[in-house]
């Protein structure tokens, strides 16, 4: 992600004290579901603690690069456990089968998966496991298939929105590895969603007036 230790530990302070914030004051207002999905940001944002450690280490701190590896791969997982509550009972069956299938495939390829992060035709740490294209695409279905079990539309459509812009824009300006750069729009990824919702929430009064 990051291209370096310090920028690491900044975006994860900066990121971790916004979302406190947002979060509790979602709460005073009895906004439970839209502090989950902030909560989930916060979730991708923690990467930035071993990916800090794997820079200081030049990607030698072997027990930072297997946090890294089950904090990106449990994403979706995260994902899945805090939306449950909020799942329909379709959705809960469906959500649970993908992730079910998500998880099979990690547990099998497991000891074959790659974890050289640091890659010297990349400016920055590189999430190899990455390679395994069907792995890639699991994670993707996965993710996409909890957010569509958001019982909102609005907050459903501005998850995705929010997942695929970021993908797109950060794939775009660094190619070299699959969600290297995220370690930006993560940290802001929160406070995107907060200003939509409460956008959506004053329109919403205006519009009832």
């Amino acid at each position: 992600m990051c291209w370096d230790e310090r920028t690491s530990w900044t975006t994860l302070a900066v990121g971790t004290t916004l979302n406190s914030l947002l979060i509790a004051d979602l709460l005073r207002r009895n906004a439970y579901l839209e502090s989950i999905l902030i909560l989930n940001w916060q979730f991708g944002l923690l990467m930035q603690i071993p990916e800090a450690l794997i820079w200081r280490s030049n990607g030698h701190n072997e027990s930072a690069i297997r946090l890294a590896f089950w904090l990106n791969i449990l994403q979706p997982v995260f994902s899945f456990v805090t939306l449950f509550p909020f799942m329909s009972k379709r959705s809960r069956m469906f959500a649970s089968a993908i992730v079910g299938i998500y998880l099979g495939y990690v547990v099998i390829k497991l000891n074959e998966f790659d974890t050289n992060v640091i890659n010297d035709s990349c400016p920055h740490v590189s999430l190899v496991w990455w390679n395994d294209k069907r792995a890639l695409l699991l994670y993707f279905v996965t993710s996409v298939a909890i957010m569509m079990t958001i019982p909102s539309p609005f907050l459903r459509n501005l998850m995705l929105a929010l997942f695929f812009t970021s993908f797109a824009i950060t794939q775009t300006l660094y190619p070299c590895s699959y969600g290297s750069m995220w370690c930006w729009s993560i940290a802001v990824a929160g406070v995107l969603t907060y200003a939509f919702v409460r956008a959506h929430g004053s329109a919403t009064k205006l519009l009832k007036r």
